[in-house]
């Protein structure tokens, strides 16, 4: 996990960007979503995730970003890479699969 400081006005990822290849969690500060094809505005702030739906596709060509998103003030995020996301959420799934099973 690595730490990420941005300004206010620093678009993050654009809907329709190829390639995610980070999921972003919010330690201080905010951001605004937007997704142009269903008319959608969000808020996000302290504690949010962001960016995993990109992260999952097997190709560049399918890990699509759905929003875009904008830092509203300076705004620190602990992120973690592509790698190391699906590593981390195939474990937590395959303890969650032992604790059914029990």
């Amino acid at each position: 996990m690595k730490m990420q400081k941005n300004a206010p006005g620093d678009v993050l990822f654009s809907e329709g960007d190829l390639g995610g290849e980070t999921f972003y969690i919010i330690i201080h500060g905010s951001v605004s979503g937007s997704i142009e094809a269903s008319n959608t505005h969000f808020q996000l702030g302290v504690g949010d995730s962001f960016g995993d739906l990109a992260l999952r596709g097997k190709t560049e060509a399918e890990r699509i970003r759905t929003a875009t998103i904008v830092c509203q003030e300076e705004t620190t995020f602990a992120t973690l890479s592509r790698v190391d996301y699906l590593r981390v959420s195939g474990e937590l799934h395959n303890s969650a699969l032992e604790i059914l099973n029990r």
